[in-house]
C-alpha cells in the first residue's frame, strides 16, 4: 500500500498480538466500531472484548455488533445486554432456521472510526489465544489503515442492515451487490459476501 495514501497494512501472526491490537483500537475509537465475527464466546477473552465495547459506548462511540448465529450457538443474546444498555446495537446473523441453515457469515472483521480495520482468520474465542505453537490456534491477521478500512466499515453496514434476510424479492440484487471488488487508493477489497 501506498504511505501517501495514508494507507498501510500490518500482518499480525498471534492471537495474543491480535487481541491486544483489537482491544488498543477500541479503546482509542472515537466515532464508530464495527465487530462482525463467525465465533465469539462468552469466555474472559469474549467478556474483555464486550466491556471494552460497552466503554466505548459510554463514550459517546456509535458501536454496532454483527454475530453469526450458528457458529456463536452457544452464545446467550444476554450475553450483549450490557452493551445494548450502553446505547450499543447487536444483531444476530441469520438466526438458525433450516430454510437458510447454509448461509453464513464467516467474516471476521473490526473497524474503528473508519480509519482502522482488522481481518483475519481468528474468532473471539479461547482457542484462538496464544502463540499458535505452544498454546491457540495459529490464524494470521491483519490490521489495515486507510481507505480500505472506510471500504470495510460499508461492507458491514450492508451486511448489519441484511440480517433478517426478509427481502426474498431482492435476493438476485442483493447477490450481485455482495460480490464486488472496491478500489481504494490504497488497495483493491474483493466481496463475495458473507
Amino acid at each position: 500500500m501506498s504511505e501517501n495514501t495514508g494507507a498501510g497494512f500490518r500482518w499480525v501472526r498471534t492471537g495474543d498480538e491480535l487481541f491486544a491490537l483489537m482491544l488498543a483500537d477500541v479503546e482509542a475509537a472515537q466515532r464508530s466500531v464495527r465487530l462482525e465475527m463467525y465465533i465469539f464466546s462468552d469466555s474472559p477473552v469474549g467478556q474483555k472484548f464486550r466491556d471494552a465495547l460497552v466503554r466505548a459506548c459510554q463514550r459517546g462511540v456509535r458501536v454496532r455488533v454483527l454475530i453469526d448465529a450458528w457458529g456463536s450457538f452457544l452464545l446467550s443474546g444476554n450475553f450483549w445486554n450490557p452493551l445494548m444498555a450502553a446505547g450499543g446495537e447487536f444483531r444476530w446473523f441469520n438466526t438458525i432456521s433450516l430454510q437458510r441453515f447454509g448461509f453464513r457469515n464467516h467474516r471476521k472483521s473490526l473497524m474503528c472510526d473508519e480509519e482502522v480495520a482488522f481481518v483475519g482468520g481468528s474468532n473471539i474465542a479461547p482457542e484462538w489465544e496464544g502463540d499458535g505453537i505452544t498454546r491457540g490456534w495459529l490464524d494470521y491477521g491483519l490490521r489495515l489503515t486507510g481507505p480500505i478500512a472506510a471500504a470495510l466499515a460499508v461492507a458491514f453496514d450492508v451486511s448489519f442492515e441484511r440480517t433478517d434476510l426478509r427481502h426474498q424479492r431482492f435476493a438476485r440484487i442483493r447477490k450481485a451487490t455482495s460480490h464486488q471488488k472496491i478500489s481504494t487508493p490504497g488497495g483493491d477489497l474483493l466481496l463475495s459476501g458473507p
